[in-house]
């Protein structure tokens, strides 16, 4: 799976995440954010755990890594959810998006 935004929602829900890790895998993060990527990476480092690539642009990600996904979790600003989730259920990936489209 691959979290399309790291600030503070996305970074709330990956708490959890992490703790099922055996069953649960963060391959990527695409955030354009330095500051908010460098803070998504601490939660993996308070676990022991190695935090994931970011790549920053949505467009990247899906052409270069889409065989290494099954599913994104979209935690983006509203305004950004429709073009998102389209283009990831486009590329044939379940999606998780928890605000209004």
């Amino acid at each position: 799976m691959a979290f399309v935004g790291a600030g503070g929602m996305a970074r709330h829900h990956l708490r959890r995440i992490v703790q099922q890790q055996e069953t649960t895998n963060v391959a990527y993060v695409c955030e354009p954010s330095p500051n908010a990527y460098e803070a998504f990476c601490e939660i993996f480092d308070e676990a022991g755990l190695t935090p994931p690539p970011n790549v920053p642009d949505l467009a990247d990600l899906l052409e270069k890594h889409i065989d290494e996904l099954d599913a994104v979790f979209i935690i983006t600003p509203h305004a950004l959810h429709f073009g998102q989730a389209k283009a990831c259920l486009e590329a044939g990936l379940d999606v998780l998006l928890e605000k209004p489209m």
